[in-house]
């Protein structure tokens, strides 16, 4: 099929997953669906675990996408340069750094 092609609504095309293992927890096959109202859902195809069920399960979802980070795309500004925090600090407490080292 096109990658072009685009689905009419009410219809979908769920494609074999490559990762399915029976047995496992990745489904069956994997696709799109659009909707009457013309909105896109990712559908999933289940082969049941049980032998008494004789039929397929299937879910729908709302479409994924990514969620986006700003924290990824923030610049890491480093720290400035001179003697840590945490010696500071135990100096203030009449605690020598030096002695408190295990090596």
């Amino acid at each position: 099929m096109s990658k072009n092609y685009e689905h009419k609504p009410g219809q979908g095309t769920l494609w074999k997953n490559e990762k399915y293992i029976k047995g496992g927890n990745q489904p069956y096959a994997k696709g799109k669906v659009i909707d009457p109202s013309g909105n896109e859902w990712d559908a999933a195809l289940w082969i049941p675990k049980s032998d008494k069920v004789k039929g397929f399960n299937i879910t729908l979802s709302e479409k994924w996408k990514p969620k986006e980070n700003p924290q990824i795309e923030a610049k890491i500004e480093e720290p400035p340069m001179g003697e840590p925090v945490y010696k500071e600090n135990l100096y203030d407490k009449g605690i020598n750094a030096s002695d408190e080292l295990p090596f």
